[in-house]
Order: structure tokens, then sequence, then C-alpha cells
């Protein structure tokens, strides 16, 4: 299992730091950056689902192509589609989020503001998918490529994506 460590969070926020990352305030910032292109949304069809809003279906460019490449190895072996819940959150969003959901990280210090996280959903995986997943993302844990939670209030995978491109 997959479970947080006491330095995770801080890890995750390190990776904002090293990549000089904004935190997206709202949507209109979020318009922007999409039109810029330091957002794209998530692709989505046969590898990847969404369940979250469609509106924050977006990602730094190299963390959804992370996202991809696991959404399609993932259809590969199994045939089925990786459930995203979760991707951007402008902090305005985040801050709502926290009212309800006492999981969320505080305003400011989530890493969903910035584009670098997505969550998968465990709910719609069997036993053998949520055990291959487990250690494929291990594996890219151990390979500095990423930083995972396994949470158990909302059943997800949360992944912080590093972008070892950038040195």
């Amino acid at each position: 299992m997959l479970f947080p460590t006491a330095g995770s969070l801080q890890a995750q926020n390190a990776e904002v730091d090293r990549l000089g990352l904004a935190r997206v305030m709202n949507r209109a910032m979020l318009a922007e950056l999409e039109s810029d292109g330091s957002l794209v949304r998530i692709p989505t069809g046969r590898t990847l689902a969404l369940s979250c809003k469609p509106q924050m279906a977006y990602l730094r460019p190299f963390a959804a192509a992370s996202l991809a490449e696991l959404g399609q190895e993932f259809y590969s072996t199994f045939k089925a589609p990786l459930y995203v819940t979760s991707a951007v959150r402008p902090m305005d969003y985040q801050r709502r989020l926290r009212r309800w959901n006492k999981n969320a990280a505080p305003v400011g210090v989530s890493v969903h503001e910035t584009g670098i996280a997505f969550d998968i959903s465990r709910r719609h995986l069997t036993r053998a998918q949520e055990r291959w997943l487990e250690w494929r993302l291990w594996y890219q844990m151990q390979t500095q490529r990423l930083i995972v939670e396994q949470e158990f209030r909302q059943p997800c995978f949360h992944v912080c994506v590093r972008n070892v491109n950038v040195l």
C-alpha cells in the first residue's frame, strides 16, 4: 500500500518550488494558463475517464503526459479506463472543498492548485487492477517520477508528478 508519509506534502511543495510554478487563483487564471499552453486538457477516451468537473480537467503538459502513459498501460493490461476524480483546482475552489472534505490540503498548500497532481479513483478497480496500479505507482515513486499517497476517506490515489526533464 502507498501510505502517505510525514514529508509527502512537503516533498510535493518542494517540487512546486523547484519548478517555480504559480498556483491557479481562479477560473480566469485557469483559462489564461490554458490559452498560453501552461495547462492542457486531460486526454479522455477509452484509456482515461473523468469524474471531475470538466472545467477543471487540466494539468501541466508533463503531468498530462504521465497520466496518459499510465492510462495507456492500464488499458493495455485490463481493457478498462482509469477514472480521474481530480486534477487542477483553483485556490478559490480548494477553499470551498476544505469546508466539506477534511482530507483536502489547506489552500496554498495543495499541489492540485498548480496542475501537477491528479487523483485516480479506486472505486472502479478490481483487486487485481488495484494491485497492478499500486505496483506501477510504487515503481514510479522509487524512480523519483511521482509522489503518491493512497487516500482512504476518498478512495483514491493522489499522484503528484515530478518533471524529471527540468533539473
